[in-house]
């Protein structure tokens, strides 16, 4: 299962420390300056203090959520059915963000961002769980 993080015109971009194509990992800081992982976020010198962003702690949860999710793939041995309640659940916990559709700084975009991400893989579970049936 492929998670596909969508970020516009934002995704030619690449890390503001290593040059590099960010991938699962990326991070961005309350600037909108985009990296490759936390190693090159904490090595870049100039950085605002996110941490007194509204929306850091949640940034945070769902970005490690994903990171955490795409790295697992199929090991974890769920069914579909499992992960599509997970997904649910993810879902849930972060459902004040579909009412600002990311309108609210580079956080909040990012957050739902990560939402429409996990929304596309849910959907791609379905599908396949209905192929199973």
């Amino acid at each position: 299962m492929e998670g596909n993080l969508k970020e516009g015109k934002k995704s030619r971009k690449r890390c503001k420390t290593c040059r590099r194509k960010p991938g699962i990992e990326t991070r961005w800081n309350s600037d909108g300056i985009l990296f490759c992982s936390d190693d090159c976020y904490e090595d870049y010198e100039g950085s605002p203090n996110d941490f007194s962003d509204p929306y850091i702690d949640d940034y945070e949860a769902i970005r490690r959520i994903y990171i955490e999710w795409m790295q697992a793939g199929d090991e974890d041995g769920l069914s579909n059915g499992d992960l599509i309640e997970l997904i649910d659940e993810i879902l849930f916990d972060f459902r004040d963000y579909y009412r600002l559709e990311g309108s609210d700084g580079i956080f909040s975009e990012q957050i739902y961002h990560y939402l429409l991400t996990f929304e596309e893989m849910q959907e791609e579970l379905s599908g396949e769980r209905g192929e199973m049936e």
